[in-house]
């Protein structure tokens, strides 16, 4: 009966987890300004307080990968309620026939 509740308690918990959007390991996190300092600015992203460790920055990844970019400056600390966010932005160029659409 013990196994049974620790088994129902790790599959409620797992579904809480954020998973990366296939794609979304490729953004870049950081948390230099001089690393974004030749980048296209692309969309502000907000992760939800992390109840998982790293749940906060695959959801600010998921985010840029949603908005076409490809770097997250992290502008608030992983340590406030509101969880962390950043600016999302675009450093390489997109290939040409993604430009041209």
């Amino acid at each position: 009966m013990r196994i049974a509740a620790v088994a129902l308690s790790i599959t409620l918990l797992s579904g809480c987890a954020t998973t990366l959007a296939p794609g979304a390991s490729e953004i870049v996190l950081t948390r230099k300004p001089a690393d974004v300092v030749h980048c296209s600015p692309i969309v502000t992203v907000q992760g939800a307080p992390a109840e998982f460790p790293g749940n906060d920055l695959r959801e600010l990844q998921n985010q840029a990968l949603a908005a076409g970019a490809d770097t997250v400056l992290i502008t608030s600390s992983i340590f406030t309620s509101s969880g962390s966010g950043g600016l999302a932005y675009r450093c390489n160029e997109a290939p040409p026939e993604q430009a041209m659409k």
